[in-house]
């Protein structure tokens, strides 16, 4: 126990003063920050585009009132003729013009700008135009202004209501869920925490891997492995890993409570989710989703520390981490396409594989779309086949830590499986 708690400092101490680990922590709130503030800087820009000045050219006087009545929002500004609009053009004291006619009740418009010039949104001024169209009609067909003003504002609004399935085998109609907003919220709980997964991931199956392969590339590792066994030296530097993950969430969760208190969070968050109590329509798939991310986590890490074994050089360990990296990449996009269609065959059946299972399940879950025995189901394979990578990874790494080969990873792993087998003879034997 004293040997792994010694490796385990050592791998916590060494990366934890890391320039590699600060730049982890602070690169993503930066980058936060950064995204905050463009995001912010492009929506101000949009809202401003939709109040330009624009000119309005037009020789009807009475239409050009009725848009000025119903206009009150937009920035117009009245041109003489074609001549005027243009100089006001060239002067950019409007950034572009619009041409209205009415012909037999029907409003044409036509909107200039220079090519060069920004779009301009004339979204709220067709709604303006459109309203007048649609009052033209009704005074055709002499439809009172009262009612013309009601039909005018008349919307319906489908809401979504989502049926229990188990309930619905008994013939009984039960509302499992109410409204589009909760479902949305789910999945965007679900889109969080599986992207927050895989950049952790990214980043950590690489330094696991070169924690590993430098040690074996500069010799060191025949030497710590004179003092102790592999099996503890793998697990230490696994859990020494783990903690720096579990440190830099720790930091994120530090600053995310300030940030809490010192924005009011309470009011912020009740804003945002409109009074939804979160736990309530979220709970369980905070947990599902929680589980299926440390078993993912763990299941990546072994068996990048068992790819970093397989090289004798640093250099080599991105080549080796490929085939982990594009398993990666593949369940962040079945999962992604799983949020569109969650009861879809692709998405059904490689939730079923337990490499790609962390990055499915939350979002059937999120969705409802997955029953309790095939979660649980799921989760119970996953759990295995952790267990069993766990297990045949110390072995793996046991039998390929010494074995030093240029000719790649295939055949240090078939080295290393004879090893194992001529190890278990002697065991055997010895038994």
């Amino acid at each position: 126990m004293s040997k792994f708690k010694t490796i385990l400092k050592e791998c916590y101490r060494r990366n934890i003063k890391s320039g590699a680990f600060i730049a982890m922590v602070v690169l993503p709130i930066i980058f936060f920050v950064i995204i905050q503030f463009v995001g912010g800087y492009i929506g101000n820009q949009q809202k401003e585009a939709a109040y330009r000045p624009v000119g309005i050219l037009t020789q009807d006087t009475n239409l050009l009132n009725r848009i000025k009545a119903l206009n009150t929002e937009l920035s117009l500004v009245d041109t003489k003729d074609e001549a005027d609009a243009l100089a006001k053009l060239e002067s950019n004291d409007i950034f572009a013009y619009v041409t209205i006619e009415e012909k037999a009740g029907k409003i044409h418009a036509q909107l200039y700008r220079k090519a060069s010039s920004d779009k301009v949104d004339t979204t709220k001024l067709s709604q303006v135009l459109t309203g007048i169209e649609l009052q033209n009609v009704m005074a055709e067909h002499r439809v009172d202004a009262q009612v013309a003003q009601t039909l005018l504002q008349t919307h319906v609004s489908i809401s979504s209501n989502r049926l229990d399935e188990e309930s619905l085998k008994e013939g009984i109609v039960k509302i499992q869920d109410e409204g589009d907003q909760k479902e949305s919220l789910r999945q965007i709980i679900a889109y969080g925490a599986i992207f927050f997964l895989y950049i952790m991931l990214s980043m950590y199956m690489s330094i696991i891997g070169q924690e590993i392969a430098s040690e074996k590339g500069t010799r060191m590792m025949e030497i710590i492995l004179s003092s102790t066994d592999a099996k503890t030296h793998f697990l230490g530097k696994l859990c020494g890993i783990s903690l720096v993950v579990v440190t830099q969430i720790g930091i994120y969760a530090i600053l995310g409570v300030v940030a809490w208190f010192v924005f009011d969070g309470a009011t912020l968050l009740n804003t945002l989710l409109g009074g939804i109590n979160l736990w309530e329509v979220a709970g369980d798939m905070l947990v599902y989703t929680g589980i299926f991310a440390l078993l993912g986590t763990i299941l990546f890490t072994v068996i990048s520390g068992v790819c970093g074994s397989m090289v004798s050089k640093v250099e080599d360990v991105q080549k080796v981490m490929l085939p982990l990296v594009l398993f990666l990449v593949v369940g962040f996009y079945i999962g992604m396409f799983g949020m569109i269609m969650p009861n879809n065959i692709v998405v059904r059946v490689a939730s079923f594989i337990p490499i790609l299972s962390p990055f499915i399940v939350p979002f059937r879950v999120a969705s409802s779309s997955i029953q309790v025995v095939e979660l649980f189901s799921i989760m119970g394979l996953t759990i295995a086949f952790t267990i069993l990578v766990l297990y045949l990874g110390m072995e793996m790494y046991k039998a390929n830590v010494l074995i030093y080969s240029d000719k790649g990873p295939l055949q240090v792993i078939k080295q290393g499986f004879t090893l194992m087998k001529s190890e278990r003879k002697r065991n055997n034997k010895n038994s």
